[in-house]
């Protein structure tokens, strides 16, 4: 069997629990998280006149003697297995394993991780988190990395930005940082460092126009094209179906990080994209994600970078369709609220009745909390300007022939007005399309449970799409470049 690409083999888990000492009987078996994730539970009994293991050390015998993807995410001990009339042991009967009860990393050593892994649990919504586990595949969403970057700033009095968290998405990587991040100064509200990073205006952190989702690994890139606010934190439900040695990029709007006009057209942002994506990994193939408006861009993008001669190895789009009527709206102030709003876990009927200039914005944002609490009221202004022009944007492009394949996800539970569905890129796509059906609705694409089905379906294709050597292994190309910042 697989989970998350990776080939899982029980019965060899089984037996090499089962070697060690403190151990009398093992049994592995695969269950669901609360996102929906097969994750790998262990049920132990101690060996007669043992105690139960240290679930560290036992994770430590586990990672000596298998792979990390084959060590279970819980072990839990029994008194005594569940048994069937001829003796062997009932998996049916075995109890429900809470996925999140049994820590079995690292313990925390030090001041810093202790608290943060206080934190780490309050934002994940989850009673204990270990040293190692990463924010993200613990499900960690975009909205709640940025609360968590909001409550590190202000309990340790330090700068701290949401670009640090995707970067070093552990309690063991934070509290390195934190170790030697810079005191906010006194008095000095944290509302840009949540923002910008480093408190200055002009830094662009979590802002950038290219964020490193996950910048370390060897082999092709995934590139992530921004929806209509242009930022593309989003996508970071997607990192734990992305095979770890694979770097992910989201690309995100100008405008936002510093005072500069956003591009006025779709083919303006896609030839600076296709710019940012060529420094980032020179020579291709590239593979290309966006979802909504998000979508269309990355199309877009595709096209240019085919016309520059490079090779689009996998183009995807989620629920993305050229000339959306409802893009037809950017002149109308509330709508454009209501995506902002939205897009950020917002209830947009927070403004009903309320008068709409951007200081009044700006003040029921502050009163509600969440994840925009921590922007100036310039920042928030910008991120309204953007996300008006991309609307503008989205609503006069028109797409140009694609020679190449089409990996499509559609959302079903909800449609666009005009009903439009894939088969409206069947006539600029020349390649084959395939479509992949999602029971959600369009704006809930990016949630963790719906990522739980894009996810492995995105994975196996950019699997099949890779480069592979003389053994017919992928090959890694160590070619990824630092992002600007």
């Amino acid at each position: 069997m697989k989970i998350r690409g990776n080939r899982i083999e029980l019965g060899e888990i089984e037996s090499v629990l089962a070697r060690h000492p403190d151990i009398a009987q093992a049994v592995v078996v695969v269950r669901a998280d609360s996102n929906g994730e097969s994750r790998l539970v262990g049920y132990l009994t101690a060996a007669p006149g043992r105690s139960a293991p240290d679930p560290n050390a036992l994770r430590g015998y586990l990672a000596a003697h298998l792979p990390p993807p084959m060590v279970p995410a819980v072990l839990l001990m029994l008194p005594v297995l569940p048994s069937t009339p001829n003796g062997k042991v009932d998996r049916a009967a075995l109890p429900a394993a809470a996925l999140t009860t049994t820590v079995t990393g690292r313990a925390p050593r030090t001041r810093h991780e202790v608290v943060l892994c206080g934190l780490f649990a309050e934002a994940l919504e989850l009673p204990l988190v270990g040293v190692d586990d990463s924010f993200f595949e613990l499900g960690g969403h975009s909205l709640q990395a940025a609360r968590l970057a909001s409550r590190i700033r202000t309990v340790f009095g330090v700068e701290l930005d949401l670009r640090t968290v995707f970067e070093q998405p552990t309690v063991a990587g934070l509290a390195t940082h934190l170790a030697d991040a810079p005191i906010a100064p006194a008095g000095v509200g944290r509302r840009e460092s949540g923002a910008t990073g480093g408190g200055g205006v002009d830094s662009p952190g979590a802002l950038a126009k290219v964020l490193p989702l996950r910048a370390s690994g060897a082999g092709v890139p995934l590139f992530c094209l921004p929806p209509v606010t242009g930022l593309s934190w989003c996508y970071s439900v997607l990192l734990r179906h992305i095979d770890a040695d694979h770097p992910v990029y989201g690309l995100q709007s100008p405008g936002l990080a510093r005072p500069e006009p956003p591009a006025a057209t779709v083919e303006e942002m896609a030839a600076g994209y296709a710019d940012e994506i060529r420094a980032v990994y020179p020579d291709g193939p590239y593979h290309l994600l966006g979802w909504s408006l998000g979508g269309v861009i990355a199309y877009a993008t595709a096209t240019e970078l085919a016309r520059r001669g490079a090779e689009v190895g996998l183009l995807a789009l989620l629920d993305a369709y050229p000339s959306d009527p409802e893009l037809h709206s950017e002149e109308h102030r509330r709508v454009l609220l209501d995506v902002v709003l939205s897009d950020f876990g917002y209830d947009p009927s927070l403004l009903d009745g309320e008068s709409l200039d951007d200081e009044r914005v700006v003040q029921i944002i502050r009163r509600a909390g969440g994840a925009l609490t921590d922007w100036s009221a310039e920042r928030i202004a910008a991120l309204l300007k953007v996300t008006g022009k991309n609307l503008a944007a989205g609503r006069r492009y028109r797409p140009e022939a694609f020679d190449g394949d089409l990996l499509f996800f559609a959302a079903t539970v909800s449609q666009p007005i005009n009903l439009q569905t894939v088969d409206t890129w069947r006539p600029f796509v020349r390649g084959d399309i395939e479509n992949h059906e999602i029971a959600c609705r369009h704006e809930h694409m990016m949630r963790p449970e719906v990522a739980a089905q894009v996810g492995p379906a995105l994975a196996s294709r950019r699997r099949d799409r890779l480069p592979v050597d003389r053994r017919g292994h992928p090959a890694l190309l160590a070619r990824v470049a630092s992002p600007r910042r």
